[in-house]
């Protein structure tokens, strides 16, 4: 019998740009953790009923990632059923710090609306880093294509 965990070895090693992995809560999670390692991009779901929770289930048993593996994960998106209509309710940012994983909130639904902003985030400052180019650069960019992703 072919598991899940081997099906995520055979399509690492075809060394995809990314991989995207459903209902993630085995060996799979951590197959994915090595792949975002090695610089490449993934995408995983799994449930929780909080960051925190999120952050929790991915360092503890069966998953027992190391804080530093689990902050791979760099952005937790956290869904919610409201009124029979499923909404991002918060979005947050990931890091390792002094042994542990950190969750920072980014955006919360407030009000049926999600309040927040991106001008503190620690990945965004990152990628300013990276890219060799100021955090207002990258926030203009950023803000570019948020509303080109707005447009009707």
């Amino acid at each position: 019998e072919i598991g899940y965990a081997d099906l995520m070895r055979d399509v690492l090693r075809m060394r995809p740009d990314y991989c995207i992995v459903g209902e993630s809560r085995g060996e799979e999670t951590r197959i994915l953790a090595q792949f975002i390692a090695m610089g490449r991009t993934g995408f995983a779901t799994f449930h929780a009923v909080s960051v925190q929770d999120a952050l929790r289930r991915l360092v503890s048993h069966p998953l027992s990632l190391t804080p530093e593996q689990a902050a791979m994960f760099q952005v937790i998106v956290l869904l919610r059923v409201v009124e029979g209509r499923r909404l991002v309710a918060e979005i947050a940012e990931t890091e390792a710090e002094s042994g542990l994983v950190k969750a920072r909130s980014l955006f919360k639904l407030r009000g049926g609306r999600l309040e927040g902003g991106v001008e503190d985030s620690s990945a965004l400052a990152r990628i300013a880093e990276r890219r060799g180019c100021s955090m207002g650069e990258v926030l203009e960019d950023w803000r570019k294509k948020l509303r080109k992703l707005r447009e009707p």
